[in-house]
Parts: structure tokens; sequence; C-alpha cells
């Protein structure tokens, strides 16, 4: 098959019946190199393999990486459960029409590491409880003008949706609330405590809602704010907090306290917790930046990178800035403009 590096899903669909589910090489290659990017960019390519229900030790290495891939693959091209058989004749029908469907690919690749990536790691209990108890709190003020609205719940009241009497009819997209909470400063101490219910976090869950009506993202799915808050939330470990003294080493420099106290940690869900926190802390001060957006993927990168070096470094090894490079394959000069910003980023995070 010739296609170009742009449209390679959409050629391959143009072929796809369901008498073979065996990957052409040039569509294993791209599919594995964006499933392989976007696992880097979430830190979990050094996971348990057997977290994520796949053989091998970790999600990274071969034999457990291409399960994945070739769960990904009929996920993507062909749907499964419910949707077996459904996604590969909406992919006909879009092709058919002349559409380009390799876009719609990698959002679905996205929301697929997404959705696997909640399902090892489930963190969503605690924030239903607090969604919904904070928004029947703002609901029952009567100085708030918020009301649910939508379909009727099981007592006749109606929970699906919150919005105003003034509110539009199409809901608030996750992509906007998730981008309206990180800039939304109301937000960042609820987002350490959210995954646990609690009056505080109840309290400050309903504090972020009247802020985002009051920025007029409204009216919104309470599952679609569950979604937003689940994406941005992070568990705090107040000993791996970054605060302006930290660096990132060079060849011959120290590690830096972040690294230090991550590496120093035995347990491996603490261990995760804490570099998820410091990819959490690193997100929000890259976007913070208002860098370009090739900068910003680049830094993200970088930061993914060091991450997952974190996650399973011999606690005695330093993390050379030189196999990072080559690693997001940056020439050395290039890498150190890239850490200069980087750098700056991270000077903005107070502890």
């Amino acid at each position: 098959m010739s296609a170009s590096d742009e449209n390679i899903f959409t050629e391959h669909v143009k072929t796809l019946d369901r008498q073979t589910t065996d990957m052409p090489h040039d569509v294993r290659t791209k599919l594995a190199s964006r499933l392989k990017k976007q696992l880097r960019s979430r830190g979990l390519l050094k996971c348990s393999a057997e977290v994520f229900g796949l053989s091998g030790q970790y999600v990274g290495e071969d034999e457990a990486f291409n399960e994945l891939l070739f769960e990904s693959y009929l996920h993507l091209f062909y749907g499964v459960g419910k949707q077996a058989g459904k996604q590969l004749n909406f992919l006909k029908m879009q092709v058919n029409a002349g559409n380009s469907i390799d876009a719609l690919i990698q959002r679905n690749l996205s929301n697929f590491v997404h959705d696997r990536h909640q399902k090892a790691f489930p963190k969503n209990a605690g924030i239903h409880k607090n969604v919904k108890a904070a928004a029947q709190q703002v609901v029952n003020d009567q100085e708030n003008d918020v009301r649910f609205v939508g379909s009727s719940g099981p007592n006749g009241e109606s929970k699906a949706i919150l919005g105003t009497a003034s509110s539009g009819d199409n809901p608030v997209e996750i992509v906007s609330i998730v981008r309206a909470i990180r800039e939304l400063f109301v937000w960042q101490a609820t987002l350490k405590i959210v995954q646990r219910f609690s009056d505080t976090a109840v309290a400050g869950t309903a504090a972020g809602i009247l802020a985002l009506f009051s920025e007029g993202y409204h009216p919104f799915r309470l599952s679609s704010l569950e979604s937003a808050i689940a994406e941005l939330a992070y568990e705090p470990i107040e000993n791996a907090r970054m605060s302006s003294e930290v660096k990132f080493p060079d060849d011959n420099g120290e590690k830096p306290e972040f690294v230090r106290t991550i590496l120093d940690e035995d347990s491996y869900l603490t261990r995760q917790a804490k570099v998820d926190e410091f990819v959490h802390e690193g997100q929000l001060a890259i976007f913070g930046m208002s860098f370009d957006e090739i900068t910003t993927d680049r830094l993200l990168e970088i930061l993914a990178c060091y991450a997952e070096k974190c996650r399973h470094c011999d606690p005695e090894k330093n993390i050379s800035q030189t196999q990072v490079a080559a690693d997001v394959g940056l020439p050395k000069q290039t890498m150190n403009d890239y850490m200069k910003k980087l750098r700056a980023a991270l000077e903005t995070i107070r502890s």
C-alpha cells in the first residue's frame, strides 16, 4: 500500500474488511509510534504491565506493548463491545464521502489511552461524590442562579446537566472545562484533595463550579465535569513538591530535590504518586508560560521523559540530560535551549 504519512490510516480503511485483523507494516509502524508517544506523555511506558492486564513486566516492553497495540487497533478500526463492527462502518462511510479520518484516529487513540489509564488507576469514585454533593450545595443556595436542567432523575428532579435560566442548549465540552479549570486559580487547591470525599473537597468543588459559571462555562453535564477533574486531579505528596530552587541536573550535576525524593521512595505506588505530582506541577508551569505549540509539545515530551526515568530508575543512578536528549531525539545545543525554557517554567512554581 502506498500512502502519504498524513493519510496512511485513511488509505488503510479503503482496503479494510472484516476477513482479517492483520495490520499492514506501515500502518503498524505509524500506530505504534503514535501509541508510544501517547504512553510516554503520560509516563506509562515503565508502569507495571500487570496493572494494565497485559503480559510481561512493563507496558513499554515488546510483549505488553504489542498486546496493547493490537487492542488499540481493534478499538480504533473495528470497534469492541457494543461498538463491534460499527466503527468500521462509520470509518468506511467517512472515507467514501471523501473525508480524511487520520485526525479522528489520532483523537480516538488519545481517548483510548486515557480510558486505559483511568481503568488501571481508578480515581473517580471520590470525585463523583464530591461533584454530586457540590452541585446539590450550589443549587440549594438560593443566592445562586443555578439549577439542574435536562432529563429527569428518579424523583422527578433534573440532575443530568447544571445550568441557569439563561444557559444555552448545548452543554460545554469536556476539553473546554479542562482548559477552564487549568486557568481558574480557585480550582488549584481542590485538585489536590478532590479524589477523596470530604467536606473540604465538596466546598472547594462548589466554589469551582461557581467560578465556571462566572466565566460563562455553562451549561455542563456533571459527568463532563467529573471527567475533566479526573484528568487534572492528582494525589499530593508533600516532600515531592517542587519549588523555585528546583534545578534539573546537567551531566555532572547533582540530582534535583524532586528527583531525590522520588528515587528514595521504595514503595511502587508512592513513587508513582510522586511522579504524577511532578508531571502535574510541571505541565501547569509549562502551559502557564504561553510558549508556542511546538515548544510546548517538546517541553511536555522532555518532562514526560524525565518522569518515566524517575518511575523505575535505580536510586543511585543519575538521570543524564544527554540520555534524555537522545531519547527525545534532540541535538545537545537544542536540548540546552529547551532546558533553559523548562527551568524558567519550573521556577514559577512555589511549594
